[in-house]
């Protein structure tokens, strides 16, 4: 029953890949957005209040590692993820 009922489901739109990742590149674009993000902390927040200090310092930090990952792969033309080939997957 459950065989029958496994090879009557369409496979074919089941596709997987390999992805390259240069580990290097993505810890030093972390490193880097984390200290931007120190930076924009220590300059945007002035009354200290750590509450404000952390949900600056995760916003920047998102907003500048999107933003360096988009630049490094798509305009520097040096990749962080690299996507090898594609192939169906059963």
């Amino acid at each position: 029953m459950i065989a029958t009922a496994a090879t009557a489901i369409d496979h074919s739109w089941h596709y997987a890949g390999w992805v390259v990742l240069d580990l290097r590149l993505l810890i030093f674009l972390v490193i880097l957005a984390c200290v931007g993000s120190i930076g924009v902390c220590l300059v945007l927040v002035k009354p200290w209040r750590w509450v404000v200090a952390a949900a600056t310092f995760i916003v920047s930090t998102t907003v500048l590692l999107t933003a360096l990952l988009i630049l490094f792969n798509g305009i520097a033309g040096y990749p962080v993820f690299v996507i090898e080939r594609f192939f169906t997957f059963p």
